[in-house]
């Protein structure tokens, strides 16, 4: 039986996995915020969001968070080292969004005094929004339940002189719970009044499988013998070119796409 060199090499790259031997970073389960596809936030105000869409571009994650009951949506893009908005359709609904809000909205790691500056344009004028982690393993009452160990976040809003939009915002906490994402905000007025939103329900998704190319939920010698049909082509991005193997959308079948394919291999849970 002849053994080609791309079977040869997925045997080695399986055995690695077993061993333990991958290291990569799994941008869905970000730390206090993870974005799986399928996970859920019910609030207190009886909204729901949903992360209905996401794609990994080499080494950022494009996400849509959507309103389950209505229209609008939040686009984020997660990395190693932050997670952004980069665009949106009415945001109120979520919880760490708002017409008010950095582009950053958490910088990793999320620790304890990790600090950053932004600048906003709200009504033709430039706020200046100050975001720092203010305490840890913090314990909060949100929605009837107790999350026990939070981290809290604080954003602190600096006027410029002439700004007149009526009662501005003068400060948000948000509070994360480790694996669950913002449980629960806290706003400050002007005027000197308060307003809360809480999660009451959620759901967290398992995380997708790269390697289900076939979408059956399970990554297996199916998916592999379907991963290696375009191994070594380097047009994928090409008109009417589709390549299976490349996970990374860089247009080649590589190594790249080789050590994504085995991160997940042996999965039987991977979401449809």
């Amino acid at each position: 039986m002849k053994i080609s060199k791309f079977s040869v090499s997925m045997m080695a790259l399986v055995m690695f996995c077993m061993i333990g031997g991958l290291a990569y970073a799994d941008l869905e389960l970000t730390p206090y915020f993870p974005v799986t596809l399928g996970s859920t936030w019910t609030y207190d105000n009886g909204n729901t969001v949903i992360v209905d869409d996401s794609m990994l571009y080499f080494d950022k994650l494009e996400v849509e968070i959507s309103n389950a009951g209505d229209s609008g949506q939040v686009f984020l893009e997660v990395t190693e080292n932050d997670m952004k908005h980069t665009g949106y359709s009415n945001p109120h609904y979520i919880m760490v969004e708002g017409y008010f809000s950095p582009n950053t909205l958490i910088k990793f790691p999320m620790t304890l005094g990790t600090s950053w500056i932004e600048t906003i344009t709200s009504n033709g004028y430039h706020p200046e929004i100050t975001c720092e982690i203010t305490q840890v393993s913090l314990a909060v009452e949100a929605g009837g339940n107790i999350y026990p160990d939070c981290m809290e976040l604080t954003w602190s809003i600096e006027y410029p002189d002439g700004y007149n939009w009526t009662n501005p915002l003068l400060s948000r906490k948000l509070y994360f719970e480790e694996n669950i994402g913002c449980i629960k905000r806290i706003d400050h007025w002007q005027d000197g009044s308060e307003t809360t939103m809480e999660v009451v329900d959620y759901f967290i998704g398992p995380t997708a499988c790269e390697c289900d190319l076939n979408r059956d939920s399970k990554c297996d010698m199916q998916d592999w013998l379907k991963f290696g049909e375009d191994w070594g082509r380097t047009d994928c991005n090409e008109p009417g070119v589709d390549c299976e193997c490349d996970l990374n959308t860089d247009g080649k079948c590589d190594m790249q796409d080789w050590l994504m394919f085995g991160e997940d291999w042996g999965r039987t849970d991977c979401p449809l």
